[in-house]
């Protein structure tokens, strides 16, 4: 379970963890595209 501050807010670690796997997540999600043919999103047309 990720740890929480006294406030509810995420922690250093978990934070991190979270990040990171949210950074993978995107990261498949264009490598699948690119890898069926799709150009590089434009900077404005990208998801945040």
């Amino acid at each position: 379970m990720l740890s929480e501050n006294r406030h509810g807010a995420l922690c250093g670690a978990a934070r991190s963890f979270v990040a990171l796997r949210s950074a993978r997540a995107l990261w498949h999600e264009l490598d699948a595209a690119l890898r069926a043919g799709a150009p590089l999103p434009e900077p404005w047309q990208r998801k945040r």
